[in-house]
């Protein structure tokens, strides 16, 4: 079949366009697939963005920002709970970091760049475990730097949220584990990784409700469940849980609504508004969070076809790793637009959706490598990430003296 003539000039001027950017393409390759010892480069390249906000915020005289103010008093004792309004996990992150660090503000700080550090490894850990290249595994790593809510906005601020959204990527990888080796210590994992997710953030009950549909949903999961193992993460999980929760229970329950408030339920007074108000937002936050990378993984899929490089029937060949992936955030992601037009809330914050879309980066890199064997699609993402990675610490360092900040 002849190709049209539009589509002959445009894979002309993208043969141009490749050619021009081959030695750039061919140092991201580079840096995709390289070692510092027994360490990616990539993970390495993450490392060092981060430390270098790090160290701005610590010379910085900005003012500890709110989520920061509430640490300072929180960290002064220990306790299985803090008002009830928020789980305790990331407070006690903070004081463990503290007892090394000596310095409030600085443990908080420092707690902060060292979970984003650990989320970026466990995304490219969740790359490999998905089978991907290290070029897709890096896409998954660097995909952070993509999401503004994280790639900025976490390093600037949050708490609970940044323990929440990290041990429910680490959920996510130890359900991933299961689908190749059913161990014990698999399951205690899985098991741990729910509590933890839950001590960091309640909110994170709608990526494990996510992931629990999918399990039950694709068969190639349901069927490699083993009672069992179920039985030991069940057990691991409320053996976690089982002090917090009793403080909770013993007569605090009521301070959880100390945060309705946040919610802006019936804000408009009337039900259809309401619930048009909540989508809205729900949908504006949803592209404030993951569009850049949406966007971006579209031009590059799009690239890939006009080139002639998709690989046709890629995404029928998807593995069931990456589908159980595909299917957990698709299920969290309508559980909490659901909540949001069952409630009536017309409030939607961009990081009540770390529990939902924080393993998108990984998602997205996957479904790159299954339609561009050439691995260009992952490295353009990689390359648009380093650039988003070294903008921030300039942000950053405005920031600090600051300008324009």
């Amino acid at each position: 079949m002849p190709v049209p003539a539009d589509r002959s000039r445009l894979r002309a001027l993208l043969s141009l366009a490749f050619e021009w950017t081959a030695p750039l393409d061919a140092r991201v390759g580079w840096l995709a697939e390289a070692r510092l010892g027994p360490l990616p480069l990539p993970l390495v390249f993450v490392a060092l963005v981060l430390l270098a906000n790090l160290a701005l915020n610590l010379v910085s005289n900005i003012s500890p920002g709110f989520d920061d103010r509430e640490q300072l008093a929180d960290m002064a004792t220990w306790a299985w709970g803090y008002r009830g309004v928020q789980p305790p996990l990331h407070t006690w992150l903070i004081k463990l970091v503290d007892l090394v660090v000596g310095s409030d503000i600085a443990a908080i700080y420092v707690t902060r760049s060292a979970v984003l550090c650990v989320l970026a490894a466990l995304l490219y850990r969740i790359g490999r475990e998905l089978q991907l290249s290290r070029q897709g595994a890096s896409a998954a790593a660097l995909g952070l730097f993509l999401m503004p809510t994280v790639g900025w906005e976490a390093q600037r601020s949050f708490s609970h949220s940044l323990s929440g959204m990290l041990f429910t990527t680490l959920f996510q990888l130890a359900v991933l584990m299961l689908l190749r080796r059913r161990t014990s210590g698999a399951y205690a994992l899985t098991g741990a990784a729910a509590a933890l997710a839950l001590l960091g953030k309640y909110n994170s009950f709608i990526g494990l409700a996510g992931a629990a549909c999918a399990s039950v949903l694709l068969p190639e999961v349901r069927k490699r469940q083993e009672a069992r193992g179920l039985l030991v993460a069940a057990a691991v999980c409320a053996a976690i849980l089982a002090a917090p929760l009793a403080w909770l229970v013993a007569g605090r329950l009521e301070t959880l609504d100390d945060s309705a408030g946040k919610f802006h339920f019936h804000g408009s007074g009337s039900f259809f508004l309401d619930r048009l108000e909540g989508a809205g937002e729900f949908a504006l936050n949803t592209v404030s969070y993951g569009g850049p990378l949406i966007v971006l993984a579209l031009v590059a899929g799009l690239v890939a076809a006009i080139d002639g490089r998709l690989v046709h029937g890629g995404l029928a060949r998807l593995g069931a790793g990456t589908r159980y992936l595909l299917t957990a955030i698709t299920a969290s992601f309508l559980l909490a637009f659901s909540l949001v037009i069952l409630s009536g809330t017309t409030e939607v914050k961009g990081y009540w959706l770390h529990p939902v879309l924080i393993t998108l980066p990984a998602a997205a890199a996957a479904i790159l490598e299954a339609v561009d064997s050439t691995g260009w699609a992952n490295r353009f993402l990689i390359f648009c990430a380093a650039l988003l990675a070294v903008a921030s610490v300039a942000a950053f360092t405005l920031r600090a003296f600051g300008i324009g900040m």
